[in-house]
């Protein structure tokens, strides 16, 4: 009779002491199987496949230890030694390369439970008391596996101190059920062998086709780079370069007006402002003189880039580069010079002192209006750019005073917004850099503006506009009278957008640069157009409407024409409607 302890797997189970159990190969059944499990019916021998589906509680006459089982079941804790039947062979429990107790092979002792690819426990290589020998499996990992806990290990006739009983020479029923399982294991292990080889070779011809896609991709690649960065054609040789031909125009005074349209003075002096405090800066194929003359030739003339291609000799890249590089460098000027001279407007100006506006109009410190830019746009903003002239525009909002600078402006609304929802976003979104009017100041504004504090409007269904007064009779009543007075004088804000679309005539037609580039362009017109204001020097353009104050180039009427209705009763100020009053009766008792 041997002993069998159960310590070592049901301690992996259950936190129970283990318990030695007695058992006798004379008394075993051949029918029986363990107390503990029935293995699969696929792991059944052919004569023990008849117990598959035997029902314990009807049928316990079928089951010859019965009694025992169930009193081991309800006597687990009194030490109740039984008499158990041999095992049936149970299918090993293992996987991967771990170690346990096993039969070895036909061949050779055990070899650990991995088996023969390491995947399998209980493989032919892995099975102990084989016919040739048993023995304890060797482990691959240095640790000791188990069969299934449910598993007596009856037919491993082993002592604890780790003898040997060898085998009968005779192959009993239980080793031919161990090579019909090493069969079915076979099988299975060839299925799977078969299932890994098809899934390389699939991951393989994967990889065979990424690598083409990825090699035929950086092949395209290499061959757009080489086509557009480094297979250029020879550098043309000019017959005038770029840079001789700007030093040329700039020796003849009346060439160097019509493209660059300042003098030859004018023209150094703003190279030198932007070179010293503006970034701007000379290379190695073009100096900052030629890249000046580029743009103002370009924003003047004006030109487009493939003929200042053709004229500088120069490539498109370059062209367009170079003009970015100086259009930066205007915006910059732009900052610190589209500003009122005193933000405190302490001084009133020389032609407000004349005795025609003295002293109605002393605390006038400019006037505010919109014009339209013409700018080219996607197709999907046509229709929000074209406003009531009938293309597609930005209206530009712009405050000057009466010198003809410009104090403040705001481009990139489209063309089809309303003056006063431009004149609101830039009070509200640039409201510390927009010039307010000090208490008592104020601005003058047409008819598309509200009356109210620190904006003066004129009346509204009256005769406003010059060119009907110089068309008709002379104002009649004070309200007519008013109202070509307050225009005589705001029109200072159309003769500046005259002067500026006359002498930058980029912006009589924009080119099809992005949205961002064409309001960088109207703004950098803008501030070179301060810049020759506030120099001092003669100038052409300037000259005709300082010497006649009705006389305005590009008259095409202001952005506000034809919005007068959307201005509302409610939005004008009592007391600016009264001080307006106070000034047309002054004016009208004066006549």
């Amino acid at each position: 009779m041997d002993n069998y302890n159960y310590r070592d797997f049901m301690s992996q189970g259950s936190s129970s002491g283990a318990r030695t159990f007695h058992t006798s190969q004379e008394d075993a059944d051949e029918d029986d199987f363990g107390p503990f499990a029935s293995p699969p019916a696929s792991y059944l021998s052919a004569s023990r496949r008849h117990m598959e589906h035997l029902d314990l509680n009807s049928e316990g006459g079928a089951f010859p230890n019965i009694g025992s089982y169930q009193a081991f079941l309800q006597g687990a804790a009194t030490g109740l030694e039984l008499q158990l039947p041999p095992r049936a062979p149970a299918r090993r429990v293992g996987a991967g390369s771990g170690a346990g107790r096993g039969r070895g092979s036909k061949t050779a002792a055990g070899g650990g439970r991995g088996g023969r690819k390491g995947s399998r426990g209980g493989r032919s290589g892995s099975r102990g008391g084989a016919r040739l020998g048993g023995g304890r499996g060797a482990s691959s990992s240095g640790g000791q596996g188990f069969d299934n806990p449910l598993d007596v290990d009856a037919g491993d006739e082993e002592d604890d101190d780790g003898t040997e009983t060898p085998s009968h020479g005779t192959e009993t029923p239980s080793q031919e059920e161990d090579d019909s399982e090493d069969d079915y294991w076979d099988e299975e292990d060839d299925d799977r062998e078969e299932y890994d080889r098809r899934v390389q070779e699939f991951m393989l011809r994967c990889r065979k086709k990424r690598r083409k896609i990825i090699i035929t991709a950086a092949a395209m690649l290499g061959m757009y780079h080489f086509d557009t960065y480094m297979n250029k054609g020879d550098y043309r040789v000019p017959t005038e370069s770029g840079f001789e031909w700007v030093m040329k125009t700039l020796g003849n005074r009346t060439s160097c007006f019509n493209m660059f349209r300042m003098s030859q003075e004018l023209f150094l002096r703003l190279h030198s402002l932007l070179v010293d405090s503006y970034g701007l800066k000379s290379t190695r194929k073009m100096s900052s003189i030629e890249a000046l003359g580029l743009f103002l030739w370009i924003c003047g003339a004006p030109q487009s880039v493939r003929q200042a291609e053709d004229r500088f000799t120069r490539s498109l890249e370059t062209i367009c580069r170079k003009f970015d590089e100086v259009l930066e460098s205007v915006n910059k000027l732009a900052v610190d010079i589209i500003k009122p001279k005193d933000p405190e407007f302490r001084s009133v100006h020389s032609r407000l002192q004349s005795p025609r506006f003295t002293p109605f109009f002393d605390n006038c410190i400019g006037a505010i209006d919109g014009t339209h830019i013409p700018v080219v746009v996607p197709t999907s903003l046509v229709v929000q750019h074209t406003g009531r002239h009938g293309y597609t525009s930005q209206n530009v909002m712009a405050i000057c005073d009466f010198d003809m600078r410009f104090t403040f402006v705001v481009a990139g609304w489209p063309g089809s917004v309303h003056d006063m929802r431009v004149f609101k976003d830039a009070i509200e979104k640039f409201g510390d850099k927009y010039p307010h009017p000090p208490e008592g100041k104020f601005y003058l504004v047409d008819s598309g503006y509200p009356n109210r504090s620190g904006y003066l409007a004129p009346y509204k269904g009256t005769k406003y506009h010059l060119p009907e007064f110089r068309q008709g009779p002379m104002p009649r009543g004070k309200k007519e009278l008013f109202n070509y007075t307050h225009s005589s004088l705001r029109n200072v804000i159309e003769r500046s957008f005259g002067v500026l679309k006359m002498k930058w005539r980029i912006l009589l037609d924009l080119p099809s640069y992005p949205m961002q580039k064409q309001s960088e362009i109207i703004i950098a017109c803008m501030a070179l157009h301060n810049f020759i204001r506030e120099s001092f020097i003669g100038d052409a353009d300037f000259d005709l409407v300082d010497h006649d104050e009705n006389y305005v180039p590009f008259t095409e009427g202001t952005s506000s024409d034809g919005n007068v209705s959307s201005i509302r009763h409610g939005d004008e100020d009592q007391n600016m409607n009264e001080f307006r009053d106070w000034i047309a009766d002054g004016l009208f008792s004066r006549s």
